[in-house]
Formats: C-alpha cells, sequence, structure tokens
C-alpha cells in the first residue's frame, strides 16, 4: 500500500509541474548567449543516416566485388596462402611392463622407445 501511495505521489507531481513561459526562456537565452534560442536541426542528422548508409552499401558492393558470386568470372574462391607444413618428430614413449618374479613378486619394469609421428605445423 506504500508504493501505490508514492506512485500516486509521483503521478501528481509530475502532472502539476511548473513549467517557464516560453517567452521568457527564449528572452533569457538571447540575453545570456547573446543570440536567438537554437533549435534543433534535423538535416545535418538526416544528411549522417543517408551518407552512413550510403558508405555502407558501397563497402557491401566492393567486399563482393573482389570475392564471391558477382566477381570477374565468379569461380574463384578466395583462400589464405596455406602456411602450414609437415613435419616428422621423435619423442621417447614411455611404457610400462609388469614382470612376475620367481618368489611371486610382481614389480612395474619402465622402458622408453623413440616414437616418430608426422605433424603439421601452421604459422
Amino acid at each position: 500500500m506504500h508504493d501505490d501511495d508514492t506512485e500516486e505521489a509521483a503521478r501528481f507531481l509530475r502532472a502539476t509541474r511548473p513549467e517557464p513561459d516560453p517567452r521568457f526562456v527564449a528572452e533569457t537565452e538571447r540575453r545570456l548567449l547573446g543570440r536567438a534560442p537554437r533549435t534543433r536541426a534535423r538535416r545535418p542528422l538526416l544528411a549522417a543516416f543517408g551518407l552512413t548508409g550510403a558508405a555502407a552499401a558501397v563497402m557491401l558492393v566492393a567486399s563482393l566485388a573482389g570475392s564471391g558470386p558477382i566477381s570477374i568470372n565468379g569461380q574463384d574462391d578466395v583462400r589464405a596462402r596455406d602456411n602450414c607444413r609437415t613435419v616428422q618428430t621423435t619423442t621417447d614413449q614411455r611404457e610400462g611392463k609388469l614382470i612376475e618374479r620367481a618368489d611371486g613378486t610382481t614389480t612395474v619394469v619402465t622402458t622408453s622407445r623413440p616414437v616418430t609421428r608426422s605433424e603439421e605445423r601452421c604459422r
């Protein structure tokens, strides 16, 4: 119920908010700023939106013209140069084997052997 009273009071204050006379505002701005009050010019904003849209359209057409379906023959794919190569690497691979001794105990014996693999390295 407290929130309803607060909301009602806020609505009342918004509805009864005083506003100065427009002539008083214009005269005060002219006296303080030395010029007539500014009105918002919409033409520069409209021109900015038009210029931005035109620039985006030109960039889209240029990007499609260089590659893709509207290029000169329309068949060339654009791909980066492959900078990868295959190299042979050798590492030591460790293996563990369970050995059962004559007295019945089990021991793990680790051996290592070289293993060569082909790897592709790209820059």
